[in-house]
């Protein structure tokens, strides 16, 4: 019989997510800002927002690749504007 740990850590449970939730623990004499702070940098490097939004909707692969694709080209050019721009100084 699985224990809850291993249920969480079961393959089909965490393929292609995070298993590690942001957790935020208030310190004595902090404020609730500086905590909410805390836990929206931990979200934000966790990349736990970016995932929710793209499980907001099915994508098909096809879109998928296509946005992807997209991305790379985009990186490309940015990154010949920058190349061009150091070697013009």
């Amino acid at each position: 019989m699985w224990s809850p740990v291993q249920l969480h850590r079961r393959p089909h449970h965490t393929k292609g997510c995070s298993t590690d939730l942001a957790q935020v623990t208030v310190k004595p004499g902090e404020g609730i800002d500086a905590a909410l702070r805390r836990f929206k940098k931990q979200t934000m490097e966790s990349g736990i927002l970016k995932e929710a939004r793209a499980h907001e909707h099915y994508e098909k692969p096809s879109d998928k690749r296509r946005r992807e694709a997209a991305a790379r080209l985009r990186k490309i050019a940015k990154a010949k504007r920058q190349a061009e721009g150091r070697e013009a100084r």
